[in-house]
């Protein structure tokens, strides 16, 4: 029968982890780290796109401070520009014949929230992790915690992925988008499916259950299960 005292102390466990991270991640200033590696690696993956796009990873200034929270800014946002080199050159040339010495080029853009969308599920996974009753002394927990790691960062990556896809694909002016009406369809549908917070809540948790919970764990929220002869492996 299942043990609701232990369920219980589980779900406590992890909401004092959760509001300990929410914590100390913005007061160890993680959440900026985390910003900037954020846009330095995707100015590496983006900046010259299939050769024809410029595209530029920059935070975004936000002006007012009604944001402002005891322990955090919310100044998260990174801005992403988009623009076309071959529109630049044609731009280059036209102010090179008119001796200007700069050019006016139009560009698409679109934020990202990188607190919402990498710390948040971070956070919940490491918690759920954390809060899990598995042996403290072995290397499950800690491998555990690697591979929720890599592949909450792939998740992430590669909702980005689609989300930049999209923006490609909808700004037609630029002509950069290649792709044909049903995938175009299929992106935009991707891209609105993962927008949402709770899919990715959802997600977390089903990384969490992967990587953590094994075969007989369930066992120790059950009503006098012996812990200590629940080994759930290594």
């Amino acid at each position: 029968m299942l043990d609701f005292k232990k369920v219980l102390l589980f779900f406590g466990v992890f909401l004092l982890i959760f509001g300990f991270l929410n914590f100390i991640v913005p007061y160890a200033g993680l959440d900026k780290l985390y910003h900037k590696q954020f846009i330095k690696i995707n100015n590496y993956l983006y900046k010259d796109y299939k050769g024809t796009a410029d595209v530029r990873f920059e935070t975004k200034k936000i002006k007012t401070n009604k944001y402002n929270h005891p322990f955090k800014h919310f100044n998260d946002r990174v801005l992403v520009k988009i623009l076309s080199k071959k529109q630049i050159e044609v731009a280059t040339q036209k102010a090179l014949r008119a001796k200007q010495t700069q050019i006016n080029v139009n560009h698409a853009e679109f934020e990202v929230d990188t607190w919402q969308y990498g710390w948040i599920p971070l956070m919940l996974l490491v918690s759920l992790i954390l809060a899990t009753p598995v042996p403290i002394p072995r290397r499950r927990r800690l491998f555990a915690l690697f591979l929720g790691f890599l592949a909450i960062t792939g998740y992430t990556l590669f909702r980005f992925w689609v989300r930049f896809v999209v923006d490609i694909n909808r700004h037609g002016w630029l002509e950069l988008g290649t792709q044909g009406p049903f995938m175009k369809k299929t992106f935009v549908y991707m891209n609105t499916f993962f927008l949402y917070m709770g899919i990715s809540l959802v997600i977390t948790v089903f990384i969490w259950l992967i990587v953590t919970v094994r075969k007989g764990d369930h066992l120790r929220f059950l009503k006098g299960s012996d812990e200590g002869r629940v080994t759930g492996g290594e």
